[in-house]
């Protein structure tokens, strides 16, 4: 008997190795990579999910797709002293613009085409003289003042730039300002009745035109003026604006943060992550639904957490405990990703880095392009990219940050970061961005980089972190 138990139990081992090997080895093939991948996003980014929207029904249902996922995969619960996969929070459930106005000198401007209100901006209308004030930062510490040559600025429109020049935004003390909010408060607090902001960059993008409804305004109304009225105010001295905000604000909704957890018993965590929201449906005149089914922005790096969280689960232990979250809201102004990094789930002192992935499903099948921005964030990550495997792919390096995406709030609390990206297109926030535009082929050579460029960062430490640029 102990004779037949011993080669029962060999065959059973024999088995379960031969499984495991099928798993890993015939399961990590570019077309069975490329077969998930493809379900996953065709699934997240159909209109049975009504685009997606953080607050509504398609969310919800986006939600409790990845949280079944990850209960297929075995994974624990993050949240909650891991006993729940979800992470609730609040956020507006929607907003629309009213009656806005742009009167220069008694000329009329359209909103959008030549303006629109910044998500943050108050309500109101404001008649006053325009003044340019530069960068609009006030910070007597650092001996800087855009304000000294204008002593009197109470009930004027201030007009100040969107970036800062690379000369200050590559000192760290001048980070906080690189925020448009918190020079618009500054401007505020010195009694401006309205704040413009402008864009002289020809390469960085200008803000969201998308609201972002999550937003506490501030009490002052604030807009962005496109390039040929920015023009317009830089060539005349003598300016008087009407200034007419009117944003229409539902009230609050709740979303969802997704997470799970890879229990390694190391020291340190690794998150790995990407947004599952997005834009949701617009109405035609006679009420139908067209939708926003963000199958690149981004269903496509949803599935590509998915499928890292499988790969991680069956492999050997890793040097890092990991954490995959699909972050809510992101669309909304990366509130999902906020309201994660300010609360007490994530222990930051014992997050070692973070990878997002957003927009990963548009590889160019010639120049097989991936970006990887945030390169910047940690002296570590040039070695890193330097000796990972390219196996074909052309890495475009980028040492700027981009404040357009869930790696930011990281950043922003001094854990390096990097964002893989395959670049902005035509679909960009569009009604055309769906499943059947996605290289599913590409996108599973850019996860099994992903897995590459994880598995060549050796020991278990904290990667040092840097300040870089932002774009």
């Amino acid at each position: 008997m102990v004779k037949y138990f011993f080669v029962g139990f060999i065959s059973l081992f024999l088995l379960t190795i031969s499984y495991a090997q099928n798993k890993i080895g015939n399961g990590q093939t570019k077309t069975a990579i490329a077969e998930r991948i493809k379900k996953n996003i065709e699934i997240l980014a159909s209109d049975s999910m009504e685009g997606r929207d953080a607050g509504t029904k398609g969310e919800i249902m986006a939600k409790d797709y990845i949280v079944s996922q990850f209960e297929k995969m075995g994974l624990t619960p993050f949240f909650n002293k891991q006993t729940s996969y979800l992470q609730s929070f609040d956020v507006n459930g929607g907003a629309e613009f009213g009656i806005n106005l742009l009167k220069i000198n008694g000329n009329l401007f359209k909103r959008n085409k030549d303006f629109y209100p910044m998500g943050f901006s108050f309500n109101g209308s404001v008649v006053a003289q325009v003044i340019n004030v530069g960068y609009g930062i006030q910070a007597i510490d650092l001996n800087y003042d855009d304000y000294k040559n204008f002593p009197e600025i109470k009930g004027k429109i201030v007009v100040m730039e969107l970036y800062l020049p690379d000369s200050l935004a590559a000192i760290n003390s001048f980070f906080n300002y690189q925020n448009p909010e918190v020079r618009a408060k500054i401007a505020m607090e010195k009694g401006a009745a309205a704040v413009i902001f402008k864009n002289a960059s020809p390469t960085k993008p200008n803000p969201s035109k998308i609201l972002s409804n999550n937003n506490i305004p501030i009490a002052i109304p604030v807009i962005f003026v496109e390039k040929n009225v920015a023009k317009i105010i830089s060539l005349n001295k003598n300016i008087n604006a009407e200034i007419i905000v009117d944003i229409k604000r539902e009230k609050s909704k709740t979303a969802y943060n997704v997470g799970g957890y890879i229990n390694n018993n190391a020291t340190y965590n690794v998150v790995i992550g990407a947004h599952y929201d997005h834009l949701g449906y617009t109405l035609t005149p006679n009420g139908k639904k067209i939708f926003y089914n963000g199958a690149d922005d981004n269903a496509s790096g949803t599935a590509a957490i998915l499928e890292l969280a499988s790969y991680f689960k069956d492999t050997i232990k890793e040097n890092y405990n990991l954490i995959f979250i699909a972050f809510s809201a992101e669309e909304k102004g990366l509130y999902g990703s906020e309201y994660f990094v300010e609360s007490e789930e994530a222990n930051l002192s014992d997050i070692a880095f973070m990878i997002n992935c957003d927009m990963i499903g548009r590889l160019d099948s010639i120049k097989k392009q991936l970006t990887i921005y945030a390169v910047g964030s940690s002296p570590a990550w040039k070695k890193i990219i330097e000796t990972t495997d390219k196996q074909g792919l052309s890495i475009i390096e980028k040492i700027q940050v981009g404040s357009g995406s869930d790696h930011y709030n990281f950043y922003t609390k001094n854990i390096p970061v990097v964002f893989f990206f395959t670049e902005l297109h035509g679909d960009y926030h569009k009604t055309t961005d769906d499943s059947w535009k996605i290289n599913y082929n590409g996108e599973a050579e850019i996860i099994k980089y992903i897995e590459r460029f994880f598995e060549t960062i050796q020991g278990n430490k904290k990667l040092p972190f840097q300040r870089s640029n932002i774009y």
